[in-house]
């Protein structure tokens, strides 16, 4: 957590940036079905034409920033993942580097690995993008909130009730998903090891005939990834099965 809070004091322009961004491109993608129900409203009513086509023309507008957006928002999140990742790599690296045989004999240099390569890139996830999805996620359940209740009292409260829902599921789901992925990464870190020491040792591997043992050993940490990755995916997906149906309730509660 120092190490992303000392990223962004360096980075203070782009998180403005990143924050600003946000904001108005979550406006915009609500804006747009706001401006679509105008000119419906405008066709009902009978609106003249200059009317109606100085509102075609600015829900276009915001179709094409809203465009560009979801294009380049994304991008520059991803750009700043791997601007992340980059700098904590090095300065990982050269850290390890200085360290004695103790640190070593601790931490075997598949384990090493395995934080340096899928971990380190899963923290430049969270670096970023970890931090301005939730944001957007929020300020796009603010915003929507706020149309509705523009629109119709009791309409932004039936769509408020599905969030609930998910909310519950996510509390009830997210620590076992957490408990398993910790478990996956655990024997991933085994299978490096696993790796790292049979063929910096293949000398001694091939001198006492260990081939069958180990290749055992190795098939047993396998099927262990498997089971733990199954473990892990079928709670995410279980959760993202959720999330739908609970989306599709709401639309269904909408338009009742």
């Amino acid at each position: 957590m120092r190490t992303i809070i000392s990223f962004w004091k360096e980075r203070l322009g782009r998180l403005i940036f990143l924050v600003s961004f946000t904001t108005v491109q979550t406006i915009l993608v609500l804006l747009f079905p706001y401006l679509f129900k105008d000119i419906i409203d405008c066709i009902k009513n009978s609106f003249s034409q200059r009317e109606l086509l100085n509102a075609i023309f600015v829900l276009g507008i915001v179709g094409f920033l809203r465009s560009i957006g979801g294009v380049f928002l994304p991008y520059t999140r991803g750009r700043t993942n791997e601007i992340f990742n980059l700098m904590e790599r090095n300065n990982i690296f050269k850290i390890i580097l200085k360290q004695g045989y103790s640190f070593f004999n601790r931490f075997p240099a598949g384990d090493i690995l395995e934080r340096m390569d899928l971990d380190l890139s899963e923290l430049s996830w969270f670096a970023c993008s970890g931090i301005f999805r939730p944001l957007e996620g929020i300020l796009t359940v603010c915003f929507a909130v706020y149309f509705l209740s523009k629109l119709n009292i009791r309409l932004m409260f039936i769509s408020v009730l599905p969030m609930t829902i998910s909310i519950s599921a996510f509390t009830f789901f997210a620590p076992r998903i957490y408990k398993y992925f910790q478990r996956w990464r655990e024997i991933i870190s085994g299978v490096h090891n696993t790796l790292q020491s049979n063929f910096s040792g293949i000398r001694i591997v091939k001198a006492y005939s260990l081939e069958k043992q180990n290749t055992w050993e190795f098939r047993k940490l396998l099927d262990e990834r498997i089971i733990a990755a199954k473990m892990v995916y079928t709670n995410e997906t279980i959760l993202q099965n959720i999330f739908i149906s609970v989306e599709e309730l709401g639309i269904i509660l909408i338009l009742l």
